[in-house]
């Protein structure tokens, strides 16, 4: 059985820890990504939403992307931590910045 995956932000009010394994990890180039982490790219890890249990609120604001769907960018309300993010295309699917692990 793989080793559990447990992360959160900055402050601590939100922590996350999934029982499965990541499907992909990827550096995203998107100016989306490049704004949430004020560099060129975000290191992100993608995990199936069902092997996922997160405590706190991850609060989210809606972006369209270039092919049209909505994308999700998820941070901590209390100490503005980028943190998720998730897209219409993939539901089932939740993008974690390695930042938070």
């Amino acid at each position: 059985m793989p080793e559990p995956i447990q992360g959160g932000c900055a402050c601590g009010a939100i922590r996350y820890l999934a029982l499965g394994d990541i499907e992909f990890s990827l550096n995203c180039h998107c100016r989306k990504c490049q704004r949430a982490t004020g560099v060129g790219h975000s290191s992100v890890f993608a995990l199936p939403v069902s092997s996922i249990t997160i405590t706190g609120d991850i609060k989210e604001f809606r972006q369209g992307s270039d092919n049209g769907a909505a994308t999700f960018s998820g941070f901590c309300g209390a100490c503005g931590s980028p943190m998720t993010s998730r897209t219409e295309r993939f539901p089932d699917r939740l993008y974690f910045l390695a930042a938070t692990l």
